[in-house]
């Protein structure tokens, strides 16, 4: 099989991957409010515990503050994606 990207663009989408999961961790509270509980309806508190890019969708493993029990949740890329940005928008904002 013949590679179809670069090694060098191989390392970039790795970096781009961990930085994106680092900004999901750093801002799990707004990711909850505007990503998650806008596409799951979830009563009860709960954590990111986990989270994993594959392919087009990023999935999230949260964990429930008073049991054990883990669930996933699978979000498209996109959807994160506009989060991110504006996340980005309203911090730049706040440090002006």
């Amino acid at each position: 099989m013949k590679p179809t990207i670069t090694p060098e663009e191989f390392i970039q989408a790795c970096n781009i991957n961990r930085v994106l999961i680092e900004c999901i961790f750093a801002q799990e509270k707004s990711f909850i409010e505007e990503v998650i509980r806008k596409q799951v309806r979830i009563p009860c508190d709960f954590s990111i515990d986990r989270v994993a890019l594959t392919g087009h969708r990023v999935i999230i493993i949260i964990k429930f503050e008073d049991e054990i029990v883990e669930r996933n949740i699978v979000i498209g890329l996109p959807d994160v994606y506009t989060w991110y940005v504006e996340e980005h928008n309203r911090l730049s904002g706040e440090r002006k």
